[in-house]
Protein backbone atom coordinates (compact mmCIF):
# COMPACT_ATOMS: atom_id res chain seq x y z
CA UNK A 1 0.00 0.00 0.00
CA UNK A 2 1.56 3.40 -1.15
CA UNK A 3 2.13 5.98 1.54
CA UNK A 4 1.99 9.45 1.12
CA UNK A 5 4.09 11.53 2.78
CA UNK A 6 3.09 14.91 4.44
CA UNK A 7 4.60 18.16 2.87
CA UNK A 8 6.08 19.30 6.15
CA UNK A 9 7.62 16.01 6.67
CA UNK A 10 9.20 16.07 3.06
CA UNK A 11 10.48 20.17 3.05
CA UNK A 12 11.80 19.78 6.55
CA UNK A 13 13.48 16.59 5.54
CA UNK A 14 15.33 18.51 2.69
CA UNK A 15 15.94 21.41 4.52
CA UNK A 16 17.85 19.26 7.59
CA UNK A 17 19.53 17.12 4.83
CA UNK A 18 20.75 20.39 3.20
CA UNK A 19 22.20 21.40 6.30
CA UNK A 20 23.78 18.34 7.21
CA UNK A 21 25.20 17.76 3.82
CA UNK A 22 26.99 20.91 4.12
CA UNK A 23 28.44 20.62 7.76
CA UNK A 24 29.65 17.53 6.19
CA UNK A 25 30.98 18.86 2.26
CA UNK A 26 32.51 21.83 3.48
CA UNK A 27 34.83 22.04 6.20
CA UNK A 28 34.71 26.15 6.31
CA UNK A 29 30.53 25.67 7.36
CA UNK A 30 30.18 27.02 10.24
CA UNK A 31 27.51 25.51 12.39
CA UNK A 32 25.16 27.79 13.71
CA UNK A 33 21.80 27.66 15.72
CA UNK A 34 19.66 30.57 13.18
CA UNK A 35 19.48 27.68 10.56
CA UNK A 36 17.72 25.48 12.33
CA UNK A 37 15.34 28.45 13.53
CA UNK A 38 14.42 29.66 10.23
CA UNK A 39 13.44 25.80 9.63
CA UNK A 40 11.00 25.57 12.54
CA UNK A 41 9.81 28.83 12.34
CA UNK A 42 8.62 28.77 8.51
CA UNK A 43 7.11 24.97 8.47
CA UNK A 44 5.72 25.58 11.62
CA UNK A 45 3.91 29.24 10.93
CA UNK A 46 2.51 27.26 7.24
CA UNK A 47 1.51 24.08 8.50
CA UNK A 48 -0.03 24.31 12.00
CA UNK A 49 1.02 21.68 15.03
CA UNK A 50 2.01 18.82 13.89
CA UNK A 51 4.41 20.33 11.42
CA UNK A 52 5.62 22.57 14.07
CA UNK A 53 6.65 19.97 16.36
CA UNK A 54 7.82 17.43 14.06
CA UNK A 55 10.13 19.87 12.47
CA UNK A 56 11.49 21.53 16.42
CA UNK A 57 11.92 17.81 17.31
CA UNK A 58 14.08 17.16 14.19
CA UNK A 59 15.95 20.23 14.09
CA UNK A 60 17.04 19.52 17.67
CA UNK A 61 18.30 16.33 16.95
CA UNK A 62 20.14 17.52 14.00
CA UNK A 63 21.62 20.36 15.64
CA UNK A 64 22.50 18.26 18.75
CA UNK A 65 24.28 15.55 16.68
CA UNK A 66 26.04 18.25 14.63
CA UNK A 67 26.95 19.95 17.56
CA UNK A 68 28.56 17.61 19.40
CA UNK A 69 30.65 16.73 16.67
CA UNK A 70 31.94 20.49 15.81
CA UNK A 71 32.52 20.91 20.06
CA UNK A 72 36.07 20.59 20.96
CA UNK A 73 36.79 17.44 22.29
CA UNK A 74 38.20 18.74 25.56
CA UNK A 75 34.55 20.32 25.88
CA UNK A 76 33.03 17.21 25.28
CA UNK A 77 32.78 16.72 29.01
CA UNK A 78 30.17 19.70 29.32
CA UNK A 79 28.44 18.94 26.36
CA UNK A 80 25.36 18.10 28.57
CA UNK A 81 24.99 21.50 30.41
CA UNK A 82 22.35 23.55 30.06
CA UNK A 83 23.98 26.40 27.52
CA UNK A 84 24.07 23.57 25.42
CA UNK A 85 20.81 21.53 25.87
CA UNK A 86 18.99 24.87 26.12
CA UNK A 87 18.74 25.97 22.59
CA UNK A 88 17.71 22.28 21.03
CA UNK A 89 14.98 22.58 23.78
CA UNK A 90 13.37 25.69 22.34
CA UNK A 91 13.39 24.71 19.14
CA UNK A 92 11.09 21.57 20.10
CA UNK A 93 8.81 24.33 23.09
CA UNK A 94 8.92 27.05 19.93
CA UNK A 95 7.52 25.31 16.88
CA UNK A 96 5.41 23.53 19.30
CA UNK A 97 3.91 26.76 20.36
CA UNK A 98 3.83 28.46 16.92
CA UNK A 99 2.20 25.32 15.83
CA UNK A 100 -0.24 26.13 17.74
CA UNK A 101 -1.00 29.52 17.20
CA UNK A 102 -0.76 28.57 13.39
CA UNK A 103 -3.30 25.69 13.73
CA UNK A 104 -6.23 27.57 15.00
CA UNK A 105 -5.71 29.87 12.42
CA UNK A 106 -5.69 27.17 9.73
CA UNK A 107 -9.06 25.37 12.00
CA UNK A 108 -10.67 28.96 11.21
CA UNK A 109 -9.94 29.20 7.59
CA UNK A 110 -10.62 25.65 7.12
CA UNK A 111 -13.95 26.20 8.79
CA UNK A 112 -14.50 29.23 6.89
CA UNK A 113 -13.66 27.49 3.40
CA UNK A 114 -16.12 24.55 4.31
CA UNK A 115 -18.82 27.21 5.21
CA UNK A 116 -18.19 28.69 1.81
CA UNK A 117 -18.50 25.53 -0.04
CA UNK A 118 -21.44 24.58 1.85
CA UNK A 119 -22.84 27.61 1.30
CA UNK A 120 -22.28 27.34 -3.04
CA UNK A 121 -23.84 23.98 -2.28
CA UNK A 122 -26.66 25.36 -1.06
CA UNK A 123 -26.84 28.24 -3.74
CA UNK A 124 -26.16 25.84 -6.28
CA UNK A 125 -29.18 24.02 -5.02
CA UNK A 126 -31.33 26.94 -4.22
CA UNK A 127 -30.83 28.27 -7.82
CA UNK A 128 -31.81 24.48 -9.07
CA UNK A 129 -35.50 24.42 -7.09
CA UNK A 130 -35.79 28.19 -8.29
CA UNK A 131 -35.47 26.67 -11.96
CA UNK A 132 -37.69 23.62 -10.98
CA UNK A 133 -39.80 26.19 -9.67
CA UNK A 134 -39.78 28.60 -12.68
CA UNK A 135 -40.60 25.55 -14.82
CA UNK A 136 -43.57 24.04 -12.89
CA UNK A 137 -44.50 27.96 -12.74
CA UNK A 138 -44.56 27.90 -16.36
CA UNK A 139 -46.47 24.68 -16.75
CA UNK A 140 -49.06 25.59 -13.82
CA UNK A 141 -49.93 29.03 -15.96
CA UNK A 142 -50.38 27.13 -18.82
CA UNK A 143 -52.29 24.51 -17.26
CA UNK A 144 -54.27 27.26 -15.96
CA UNK A 145 -54.57 29.24 -19.22
CA UNK A 146 -56.55 25.96 -20.47
CA UNK A 147 -58.30 25.15 -17.74
CA UNK A 148 -59.89 28.89 -17.85
CA UNK A 149 -59.92 28.32 -21.56
CA UNK A 150 -62.43 25.18 -21.26
CA UNK A 151 -64.12 26.82 -18.38
CA UNK A 152 -64.34 30.11 -20.63
CA UNK A 153 -66.07 27.61 -23.53
CA UNK A 154 -68.14 25.74 -21.43
CA UNK A 155 -69.89 28.85 -19.97
CA UNK A 156 -70.21 29.79 -23.75
CA UNK A 157 -71.60 26.09 -24.33
CA UNK A 158 -74.15 26.84 -21.10
CA UNK A 159 -76.03 29.36 -23.27
CA UNK A 160 -78.16 26.55 -23.94
CA UNK A 161 -79.64 26.38 -20.14
CA UNK A 162 -80.91 29.86 -20.58
CA UNK A 163 -84.27 28.25 -22.05
CA UNK A 164 -87.19 28.09 -19.65
CA UNK A 165 -88.54 25.42 -21.32
CA UNK A 166 -87.30 22.32 -19.30
CA UNK A 167 -87.21 19.89 -22.37
CA UNK A 168 -84.48 22.01 -23.88
CA UNK A 169 -82.41 22.76 -20.68
CA UNK A 170 -82.25 18.75 -20.08
CA UNK A 171 -81.06 18.50 -23.81
CA UNK A 172 -78.68 21.07 -23.48
CA UNK A 173 -77.06 19.89 -20.26
CA UNK A 174 -76.53 16.26 -21.54
CA UNK A 175 -75.19 17.77 -24.78
CA UNK A 176 -72.68 20.06 -22.63
CA UNK A 177 -71.37 16.53 -20.39
CA UNK A 178 -70.97 15.18 -24.11
CA UNK A 179 -69.48 17.61 -25.74
CA UNK A 180 -66.86 18.92 -22.18
CA UNK A 181 -66.53 15.97 -20.71
CA UNK A 182 -67.04 13.17 -23.13
CA UNK A 183 -69.41 11.52 -21.70
CA UNK A 184 -70.81 8.62 -23.41
CA UNK A 185 -73.74 7.47 -21.95
CA UNK A 186 -75.84 9.74 -19.16
CA UNK A 187 -78.98 9.91 -17.58
CA UNK A 188 -81.21 12.74 -15.98
CA UNK A 189 -83.60 12.32 -13.22
CA UNK A 190 -86.28 14.42 -12.13
CA UNK A 191 -88.26 14.17 -8.46
CA UNK A 192 -91.81 13.41 -8.75
CA UNK A 193 -94.17 11.75 -6.01
CA UNK A 194 -90.63 10.92 -4.12
CA UNK A 195 -89.02 9.10 -6.77
CA UNK A 196 -86.78 9.60 -9.34
CA UNK A 197 -88.20 9.98 -12.55
CA UNK A 198 -86.42 9.37 -16.03
CA UNK A 199 -86.67 12.94 -18.53
CA UNK A 200 -83.88 12.70 -20.80
CA UNK A 201 -80.85 10.16 -21.43
CA UNK A 202 -78.14 10.80 -23.49
CA UNK A 203 -75.82 8.38 -25.47
CA UNK A 204 -72.53 8.53 -27.46
CA UNK A 205 -73.96 12.13 -28.37
CA UNK A 206 -77.15 11.51 -29.28
CA UNK A 207 -80.13 13.09 -26.59
CA UNK A 208 -83.30 11.15 -26.57
CA UNK A 209 -86.48 11.81 -24.02
CA UNK A 210 -87.04 9.78 -20.69
CA UNK A 211 -89.16 6.64 -21.23
CA UNK A 212 -91.57 5.54 -17.84
CA UNK A 213 -88.65 4.51 -15.69
CA UNK A 214 -88.36 5.84 -11.65
CA UNK A 215 -85.74 4.80 -9.11
CA UNK A 216 -85.62 5.17 -5.97
CA UNK A 217 -83.66 8.15 -4.56
CA UNK A 218 -81.79 6.27 -1.46
CA UNK A 219 -80.19 3.42 -2.80
CA UNK A 220 -76.75 3.01 -4.52
CA UNK A 221 -74.44 5.50 -5.75
CA UNK A 222 -77.36 8.18 -6.29
CA UNK A 223 -78.53 7.51 -2.79
CA UNK A 224 -75.22 8.48 -1.81
CA UNK A 225 -75.51 11.68 -3.88
CA UNK A 226 -78.32 13.22 -2.26
CA UNK A 227 -77.59 12.42 1.12
CA UNK A 228 -74.96 13.84 1.15
CA UNK A 229 -75.34 17.04 -1.65
CA UNK A 230 -72.80 16.46 -4.02
CA UNK A 231 -70.83 14.62 -6.51
CA UNK A 232 -69.90 10.83 -5.84
CA UNK A 233 -67.73 8.50 -7.88
CA UNK A 234 -67.70 5.14 -7.53
CA UNK A 235 -64.21 4.90 -5.94
CA UNK A 236 -66.02 6.84 -3.47
CA UNK A 237 -69.19 5.05 -3.15
CA UNK A 238 -66.14 1.73 -3.19
CA UNK A 239 -65.40 2.83 1.20
CA UNK A 240 -69.09 2.76 2.27
CA UNK A 241 -70.99 0.18 -0.09
CA UNK A 242 -70.28 -3.56 -1.21
CA UNK A 243 -69.61 -3.72 -4.58
CA UNK A 244 -72.94 -5.95 -5.03
CA UNK A 245 -74.94 -3.04 -4.30
CA UNK A 246 -73.14 -0.57 -6.89
CA UNK A 247 -72.67 -3.52 -9.38
CA UNK A 248 -74.23 -2.45 -13.04
CA UNK A 249 -75.26 1.05 -11.54
CA UNK A 250 -73.51 4.28 -12.90
CA UNK A 251 -69.93 5.51 -11.99
CA UNK A 252 -71.05 8.84 -11.03
CA UNK A 253 -74.07 11.20 -10.03
CA UNK A 254 -74.59 14.38 -8.44
CA UNK A 255 -77.59 16.23 -7.30
CA UNK A 256 -79.59 18.73 -8.55
CA UNK A 257 -80.22 21.09 -5.56
CA UNK A 258 -82.36 24.16 -4.71
CA UNK A 259 -80.98 27.15 -3.44
CA UNK A 260 -82.74 26.14 -0.06
CA UNK A 261 -81.40 22.84 -0.32
CA UNK A 262 -84.09 20.85 -1.33
CA UNK A 263 -83.74 17.74 -4.13
CA UNK A 264 -84.94 18.84 -7.94
CA UNK A 265 -83.60 15.59 -9.57
CA UNK A 266 -80.09 13.81 -9.97
CA UNK A 267 -77.49 13.18 -12.93
CA UNK A 268 -76.22 9.81 -13.60
CA UNK A 269 -73.27 8.96 -15.66
CA UNK A 270 -73.22 5.65 -16.55
CA UNK A 271 -70.33 5.49 -19.26
CA UNK A 272 -67.33 7.61 -19.28
CA UNK A 273 -63.98 7.25 -20.70
CA UNK A 274 -60.98 5.61 -18.25
CA UNK A 275 -58.78 8.70 -19.21
CA UNK A 276 -61.59 11.64 -18.16
CA UNK A 277 -62.57 9.63 -14.82
CA UNK A 278 -60.48 12.21 -12.59
CA UNK A 279 -60.96 15.16 -10.19
CA UNK A 280 -61.16 17.66 -12.96
CA UNK A 281 -64.32 15.92 -14.74
CA UNK A 282 -65.76 15.90 -11.16
CA UNK A 283 -64.94 19.76 -10.71
CA UNK A 284 -67.07 20.64 -13.86
CA UNK A 285 -69.43 17.99 -13.24
CA UNK A 286 -70.32 20.29 -9.94
CA UNK A 287 -69.97 23.30 -12.10
CA UNK A 288 -73.06 21.84 -14.93
CA UNK A 289 -75.06 20.46 -11.87
CA UNK A 290 -74.60 23.84 -10.45
CA UNK A 291 -75.93 25.69 -13.57
CA UNK A 292 -78.47 23.02 -14.31
CA UNK A 293 -79.87 23.33 -10.63
CA UNK A 294 -79.99 27.21 -11.21
CA UNK A 295 -81.69 26.98 -15.29
CA UNK A 296 -84.86 24.25 -13.97
CA UNK A 297 -85.26 26.64 -10.70
CA UNK A 298 -85.17 29.67 -13.05
CA UNK A 299 -87.50 27.78 -15.54
CA UNK A 300 -90.00 26.32 -13.02
CA UNK A 301 -90.69 30.01 -11.10
CA UNK A 302 -91.21 31.36 -15.02
CA UNK A 303 -93.57 29.17 -15.21
CA UNK A 304 -95.46 29.54 -12.17
CA UNK A 305 -95.11 33.33 -12.55
CA UNK A 306 -95.96 33.70 -16.65
CA UNK A 307 -97.86 36.95 -15.68
CA UNK A 308 -94.52 38.33 -14.08
CA UNK A 309 -92.78 39.65 -17.64
CA UNK A 310 -88.93 39.91 -17.45
CA UNK A 311 -88.31 41.91 -20.71
CA UNK A 312 -89.23 45.05 -22.16
CA UNK A 313 -90.90 44.13 -25.11
CA UNK A 314 -91.20 47.48 -26.95
CA UNK A 315 -87.66 48.00 -26.97
CA UNK A 316 -86.78 44.27 -26.77
CA UNK A 317 -84.55 44.30 -23.61
CA UNK A 318 -84.86 42.81 -19.98
CA UNK A 319 -85.97 44.86 -17.04
CA UNK A 320 -83.92 46.11 -14.42
CA UNK A 321 -85.27 43.64 -12.00
CA UNK A 322 -84.40 40.80 -14.23
CA UNK A 323 -81.21 42.79 -14.07
CA UNK A 324 -80.62 42.72 -10.43
CA UNK A 325 -81.13 39.17 -10.17
CA UNK A 326 -78.94 37.90 -13.13
CA UNK A 327 -76.39 40.36 -11.47
CA UNK A 328 -76.48 38.90 -8.02
CA UNK A 329 -76.52 34.75 -9.98
CA UNK A 330 -73.21 35.66 -12.43
CA UNK A 331 -71.33 37.98 -9.33
CA UNK A 332 -71.87 34.57 -6.80
CA UNK A 333 -70.74 32.28 -9.74
CA UNK A 334 -67.70 34.47 -10.55
CA UNK A 335 -66.98 34.25 -7.02
CA UNK A 336 -67.47 30.61 -6.60
CA UNK A 337 -65.52 29.74 -9.61
CA UNK A 338 -63.35 32.70 -10.22
CA UNK A 339 -64.26 33.26 -13.14
CA UNK A 340 -64.09 36.75 -15.04
CA UNK A 341 -66.89 38.98 -14.85
CA UNK A 342 -67.78 42.32 -16.63
CA UNK A 343 -70.36 45.31 -16.47
CA UNK A 344 -70.97 47.92 -18.44
CA UNK A 345 -73.56 51.29 -18.27
CA UNK A 346 -74.36 53.06 -21.27
CA UNK A 347 -75.78 56.36 -19.72
CA UNK A 348 -76.43 59.31 -22.14
CA UNK A 349 -75.75 63.08 -21.32
CA UNK A 350 -78.19 66.01 -21.10
CA UNK A 351 -81.45 62.89 -20.79
CA UNK A 352 -83.83 65.57 -19.82
CA UNK A 353 -82.97 67.00 -23.26
CA UNK A 354 -83.90 64.18 -25.13
CA UNK A 355 -87.22 64.68 -27.22
CA UNK A 356 -89.89 61.69 -25.72
CA UNK A 357 -91.13 61.55 -28.83
CA UNK A 358 -87.48 60.32 -30.30
CA UNK A 359 -86.89 58.11 -26.79
CA UNK A 360 -87.82 54.71 -27.88
CA UNK A 361 -86.27 54.77 -31.32
CA UNK A 362 -82.78 56.25 -29.70
CA UNK A 363 -83.15 53.12 -27.44
CA UNK A 364 -84.39 50.53 -29.89
CA UNK A 365 -81.07 51.58 -31.86
CA UNK A 366 -78.51 51.94 -28.90
CA UNK A 367 -79.60 47.92 -28.07
CA UNK A 368 -79.24 47.36 -31.60
CA UNK A 369 -75.99 48.88 -31.78
CA UNK A 370 -74.81 46.72 -28.22
CA UNK A 371 -76.38 43.78 -30.11
CA UNK A 372 -73.79 43.71 -32.87
CA UNK A 373 -71.33 43.90 -31.14
CA UNK A 374 -72.07 41.42 -27.78
CA UNK A 375 -71.85 37.57 -27.37
CA UNK A 376 -74.45 35.85 -26.92
CA UNK A 377 -74.18 35.35 -23.66
CA UNK A 378 -74.14 38.80 -22.60
CA UNK A 379 -77.50 40.42 -21.25
CA UNK A 380 -78.44 44.11 -22.03
CA UNK A 381 -80.77 45.35 -19.77
CA UNK A 382 -82.43 48.18 -17.96
CA UNK A 383 -81.15 50.00 -15.50
CA UNK A 384 -81.86 52.04 -12.32
CA UNK A 385 -81.48 55.50 -14.16
CA UNK A 386 -83.65 56.24 -17.13
CA UNK A 387 -80.93 57.56 -19.11
CA UNK A 388 -78.87 54.16 -19.28
CA UNK A 389 -78.56 50.66 -20.39
CA UNK A 390 -76.44 48.23 -18.66
CA UNK A 391 -74.92 44.87 -19.91
CA UNK A 392 -73.37 41.68 -18.36
CA UNK A 393 -70.67 40.54 -19.87
CA UNK A 394 -69.89 36.98 -18.14
CA UNK A 395 -65.77 35.58 -18.78
CA UNK A 396 -65.27 38.79 -19.84
CA UNK A 397 -62.17 41.18 -18.66
CA UNK A 398 -58.84 43.00 -19.95
CA UNK A 399 -58.18 43.67 -23.08
CA UNK A 400 -61.17 42.05 -25.37
CA UNK A 401 -63.48 43.99 -22.77
CA UNK A 402 -61.59 47.50 -23.87
CA UNK A 403 -61.57 46.37 -27.51
CA UNK A 404 -65.48 46.02 -27.32
CA UNK A 405 -66.30 49.14 -25.25
CA UNK A 406 -64.26 51.30 -27.97
CA UNK A 407 -66.01 49.50 -31.07
CA UNK A 408 -69.55 50.42 -29.04
CA UNK A 409 -68.29 54.41 -28.62
CA UNK A 410 -67.43 54.26 -32.45
CA UNK A 411 -70.15 52.90 -33.62
CA UNK A 412 -72.79 55.20 -31.65
CA UNK A 413 -70.71 57.93 -32.42
CA UNK A 414 -70.40 56.78 -36.10
CA UNK A 415 -74.67 57.00 -36.20
CA UNK A 416 -74.23 61.22 -35.00
CA UNK A 417 -78.14 60.84 -33.40
CA UNK A 418 -79.69 63.96 -32.59
CA UNK A 419 -82.59 63.27 -30.08
CA UNK A 420 -82.35 66.77 -27.99
CA UNK A 421 -85.70 68.38 -29.95
CA UNK A 422 -85.08 70.76 -32.13
CA UNK A 423 -81.18 71.40 -31.27
CA UNK A 424 -78.73 70.11 -33.87
CA UNK A 425 -76.24 68.42 -31.26
CA UNK A 426 -75.07 65.01 -31.81
CA UNK A 427 -75.92 62.39 -28.43
CA UNK A 428 -73.37 62.22 -25.54
CA UNK A 429 -72.78 59.06 -24.39
CA UNK A 430 -70.41 57.47 -21.36
CA UNK A 431 -69.93 54.14 -20.64
CA UNK A 432 -68.71 53.13 -16.73
CA UNK A 433 -67.22 49.99 -16.58
CA UNK A 434 -66.42 47.39 -13.73
CA UNK A 435 -64.94 44.17 -13.43
CA UNK A 436 -65.03 41.50 -10.65
CA UNK A 437 -62.22 41.14 -8.29
CA UNK A 438 -62.11 38.11 -5.96
CA UNK A 439 -61.89 40.64 -2.84
CA UNK A 440 -65.29 41.79 -3.61
CA UNK A 441 -67.88 40.24 -1.23
CA UNK A 442 -71.27 40.74 -2.81
CA UNK A 443 -72.57 42.35 -6.54
CA UNK A 444 -73.11 45.84 -4.41
CA UNK A 445 -69.22 45.94 -4.04
CA UNK A 446 -68.94 45.35 -7.74
CA UNK A 447 -71.99 48.17 -9.17
CA UNK A 448 -69.54 50.22 -6.50
CA UNK A 449 -66.88 49.94 -9.11
CA UNK A 450 -68.67 52.00 -11.78
CA UNK A 451 -69.36 54.97 -9.32
CA UNK A 452 -65.76 54.99 -9.33
CA UNK A 453 -64.98 54.44 -12.92
CA UNK A 454 -67.75 57.58 -13.46
CA UNK A 455 -66.15 61.14 -14.19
Amino acid sequence: MRVSLKPYFIETSFALAFIGGLFLAVPEFKLHSYYFWVIVLLISVRYGLMAGVFSGVASAILFSILLYFSIDKKALETFWDLKYLLEPFLFIFMGGLLGQLSQEKINKVSDTEGNAKQMTQRVSTIETELATSEEARRELEKRIVGQLTTITTLYESAKKLESFKLSDIYSGTLDILSEHLGVEKCSLYSLENNLLTLKARGEFGKISEGEAQTISKTEGLIGMAVESHKVVSIREALGSLEFSKLKGGPLMAGPLLRKDGSLIGVIAIEQLPFVRFTPYTIKIFSIILDWLSLSIENATYVQAVQSRNIQDEVIGIYTYSYFKQRLKEEFLRSKKYSLPLSLLVLRLKDFDQVDSQKLIPLFKSLHLILKNNLRDIDLISQYESKNSLAVILPTLQGSELQKMKSKIIQDVESYAFRPYGASDRVLETEILEASFKPSMQSEADFIQGLDRASP
